[in-house]
């Protein structure tokens, strides 16, 4: 059984990258029914970073960019919204990957 995350709690994201190094950073629970996660954070980089498809920038992420991420626990995809610090919508972004994983009582996460 799947026990729910508390709106508001704070949690750590950890994706897993392999090869590439995994990647790691603060989230907040926006909700969680115990299949289905969303959490809200912040671009966790300090740079822009350009996303390039056939030659072509279509959406640039930088700092101050708030992604609201779905994730579920038994789909083999996540999918996150992105918004600019000032609210407008800047797209959405669909990953194939694992079912999450969820940790509620990480030693990790952050306070």
């Amino acid at each position: 059984m799947n026990i729910p995350l508390k709106p508001g709690s704070k949690v750590t994201v950890r994706l897993l990258k392999a090869p590439r190094p995994d990647v790691e950073y603060p989230a907040v629970v926006r909700s969680d029914d115990g299949e289905h996660l969303a959490v809200v954070a912040p671009w966790f980089g300090d740079e822009p970073r350009d996303m390039v498809l056939a030659g072509e920038v279509f959406a640039r992420f930088e700092p101050g960019d708030v992604w609201t991420e779905h994730y579920w626990r038994g789909r083999w995809y996540s999918i996150k919204e992105v918004r600019t610090a000032a609210g407008e919508l800047k797209g959405w972004y669909c990953d194939v990957a694992r079912p999450a994983t969820v940790y509620p009582d990480a030693p990790d996460a952050p306070d």
